[in-house]
């Protein structure tokens, strides 16, 4: 992966590390409640960004400016929840062979796929006006796996 989306990437990892010790520190305090909802928020619109940057600026290889301008309004401005059917529905409509190897990775790693589905509904919930009951450590263990399907996201489309 790029070193400036690792770089993105990583820097959410600590913050959200910096946010558990926190919480380790306060379980009682009233703000931990939205100290959770604010880490679903930041993990899941991390991992959104970071898809959408990897998608476009590999579609915008050797493209023109009238391209690169298109791509980056209809991907890059674009709201997408990085859910991965989403994620498979953008490799469906690029590179039917992205596409496959994407959802033969999902089927390999469904823990994976599951944790990352979890996190955007937790965001969906949450977006809605409801709330949730899912801790920190939940949160930073359903961003890894996002991470870690990012990580293979960007083998194959490259």
């Amino acid at each position: 992966m790029k070193e400036e989306l690792k770089n993105i990437l990583d820097d959410v990892e600590t913050e959200l590390l910096n946010i558990q010790t926190w919480i380790n520190g306060n379980k009682m305090d009233s703000n931990v409640r939205y100290l959770n909802y604010y880490s679903v928020i930041r993990a899941s619109g991390t991992i959104e960004q970071v898809m959408k940057s990897m998608i476009y600026e590999k579609l915008t290889e050797n493209a023109s400016e009238e391209t690169k301008k298109y791509l980056e309004i209809n991907i890059l401005e674009s709201s997408a929840n990085p859910s991965t059917g989403v994620i498979s529905n953008y490799l469906q409509s690029l590179n039917k062979n992205w596409k496959q190897d994407f959802d033969n990775y999902l089927q390999a790693n469904n823990d994976k796929k599951s944790d990352l589905n979890s996190l955007v509904k937790l965001r969906n919930t949450f977006a809605h006006g409801n709330s949730f009951s899912i801790g920190i450590d939940t949160v930073i263990m359903y961003y890894r796996s996002g991470c870690s399907i990012l990580d293979n996201l960007y083998q194959i489309i490259y």
